[in-house]
């Protein structure tokens, strides 16, 4: 983990560590291959200053390491525009594609960029929905995250048939996490009922005006109704009521999100080595 500081004043972090694989001693991010994207930390005005100074600090440091791999950067990242310490190499490669979808001021400027054939989709899954029951879109709050977030836990694990993750830590890790979000009023954990029963849950979160969709389950005996697209649908609708200006969808292209009109942007990896 390196700090910067300027007059005592903590300004800059990066959360970076060594570790030995196959090219060697690899300096790299805490997180990296788990996270969409990875940064230095910068106080606003100490961005191009502090990623300078973190590369020369690697610089000093080289006897520890044989490579320095930062990934996966955003492309405005002051790491990838600050110039390489003298006597090293650097490379900058593509590492991944994000998309996000830009949401427009209001909820029917959004209908209206949707294709013609996506919108009846949408409507013959709502009317399809709705012959099954009565049909209600919730937002967890106190009284109903651990409720909605057993039955995205319950979704996931009978997708990938693994064993009930509500004891093991990475459902622990969830709810304290959705727990925190919560309180912070973060969290966007989205519910469709069908008669009062939970059919479809997306895991999401709000951060300065810009949303997250990380994880999405439904239950498969529902699939008919595209319970997913429905509940899509109507978080990015929720969104746009708050005024939030962007969606991400995070990594992957997959095919469904680009029916929402996504656009693309590209992760990027530094690397440095010592000139021979």
């Amino acid at each position: 983990m390196v700090t910067l500081r300027e007059s005592g004043v903590l300004v800059g972090v990066a959360p970076l560590c060594i570790l030995r694989d196959s090219e060697g001693r690899k300096v790299m991010f805490l997180g990296a291959g788990l996270s969409d994207f990875m940064d230095g930390l910068f106080a606003p005005g100490h961005e191009q200053a502090g990623a300078q100074a973190v590369l020369a600090y690697l610089a000093e440091a080289a006897s520890l390491w044989d490579l320095c791999d930062l990934r996966p950067l955003p492309s405005k990242s002051a790491l990838l525009r600050g110039e390489a310490p003298e006597g090293f190499t650097s490379e900058v490669m593509p590492v991944d594609t994000l998309t996000a979808l830009d949401l427009p001021p209001g909820v029917a400027a959004f209908r209206q960029r949707l294709s013609r054939h996506f919108a009846d989709r949408v409507k013959e899954a709502d009317r399809r929905a709705k012959k099954l029951g009565a049909l209600r879109f919730e937002t967890a709050g106190p009284k109903t995250l651990d409720q909605t977030l057993d039955a995205l836990l319950r979704f996931h694990d009978a997708r990938w048939q693994n064993a009930a993750t509500v004891g093991n830590p990475t459902g622990l890790f969830h709810r304290e996490t959705a727990s925190a979000m919560l309180a912070r009023g973060a969290l966007r954990l989205y519910s469709l009922h069908v008669c009062e029963q939970i059919v479809a849950v997306l895991y999401g979160f709000v951060h300065q005006e810009r949303g997250y969709f990380y994880l999405m389950g439904f239950d498969p005996e529902f699939r008919k109704i595209s319970p997913g697209m429905l509940l899509m649908t109507h978080a990015i609708e929720e969104l746009i009521r708050e005024r939030v200006t962007q969606c991400d969808f995070l990594r992957g292209r997959e095919t469904f999100k680009y029916r929402w009109g996504v656009s693309e942007r590209t992760t990027y990896a530094r690397r440095l080595h010592r000139r021979l």
